[in-house]
């Protein structure tokens, strides 16, 4: 199926297992650069390696806690360069 998502940029946080996974899976397979944030850099890894295999879109990470607002800053700096 075509959503015409080839060329969008999505963010999933919580995006290295569970739901935040499938949707990231699900929109790299549509042709959207993905960036997936995640507390445990791992499984962050291994989660991004998954996705890469079925990408038509780009997959990035960033090792994020959600529950840390000091570090949204570098959390953004990451996802920008």
């Amino acid at each position: 199926m075509d959503l015409g998502l080839a060329g969008k940029r999505a963010l999933i946080v919580g995006g290295n297992r569970g739901i935040g996974f499938g949707i990231a899976k699900a929109l790299v397979e549509e042709g959207a650069d993905v960036a997936i944030a995640a507390r445990d850099i791992a499984r962050l890894s291994l989660a991004a390696s998954e996705l890469q295999k079925s990408a038509r879109g780009k997959v990035t990470t960033a090792e994020f806690d959600l529950g840390r607002t000091d570090e949204i800053p570098s959390f953004a700096k990451a996802l920008s360069g």
